[in-house]
Order: structure tokens, then sequence, then C-alpha cells
């Protein structure tokens, strides 16, 4: 008998190494063709890339109750409203937050729960804090380099 499974294993791995291809507009689900309606002129000049990249945001979207829409519009429009510098440092951060271990990431996240919880006021104060704190440790830098700069 003819072993028919190392065959069906290549067959599916070659399968599985080829490229995303590009969707047809007209492929797609209606709802998901409704969600993504803003893009549907500009849908074939996507490259398959982004294009796989919104349709599982669609996906995403089509999951969502009507609260975590909302929020998730909100996030966008904020998200938008935001000038290029200020984008490109949150990017930095989210690349050093994937870059956490694990236990990292938890302690992260459970100090931002810690923190979503306090009031206007107390984040106000925390805010403040900080600010103070990263102003003494750059006046104590500046100190030490000009203090080493006169010997």
């Amino acid at each position: 008998m003819i072993n028919l499974r190392l065959p069906l294993g290549w067959l599916l791995l070659c399968l599985l190494a080829l490229p995303v291809q590009a969707k047809d507009w007209n492929e797609l689900s209606e709802a998901t063709r409704t969600t993504l309606a803003p893009m549907a002129s500009r849908w074939n000049e996507l490259s398959e890339t982004d294009q796989q990249r919104l349709i599982r945001g669609a996906e995403r979207w089509q999951t969502m109750n009507s609260q975590q829409q909302q929020d998730s519009r909100t996030r966008f429009e904020r998200w938008q409203n935001m000038d290029d510098s200020k984008k490109a440092e949150l990017r930095q951060s989210l690349e050093r937050l994937r870059s956490l271990s694990p236990e990292q990431r938890d302690r992260a996240n459970q100090r931002w729960q810690t923190y979503q919880k306090m009031s206007p006021e107390q984040r106000q104060q925390l805010r403040q804090n900080f600010q103070q704190l990263r102003q003494q440790q750059g006046n104590n830098l500046r100190e030490r380099a000009g203090g080493g700069a006169r010997h």
C-alpha cells in the first residue's frame, strides 16, 4: 500500500506557503462588503496584505457589540487626529510592549488596569509626579555632564 500521508503533507505545506492572493470585491461576504464599503472604490489598488488586514478587521468588527464598535470608532478618530510624531511614539511603545516577556507584559497590564481605576484627579497627580521626577532626573544628568566637563 502506498503511503499518501507524506505527499499530502507536502502538498498542504506547499499550499500554505503560497502567497495570500488578493480577493475580488465581489468574493467578499455581504457583511464584509458592507463593513468595508468606504474602501470599495480603492479595493483593487490595495496590496494583498492590506486587503487581508482589512478583511480580518471587518470580521472582528462584525463580532463586536455596539459599545465595542463605538469605543473602536472613538479610538480610530483619536488616532487619525494625532500628529505623525505622536503616532510614531505610540508605535515605538507598542514595539517595546511586544518585546516584553509574558511576565513583564502581565505586570504592565496590571499597572495599566490600576491606572484605569484611578479617578481623574489621581491620574493628574500621578502625571505631575512623573513629570517632576523626569525633570529632576534631567537636571541630575545635566549637572553630572556639566561637572565632568569642568575637570
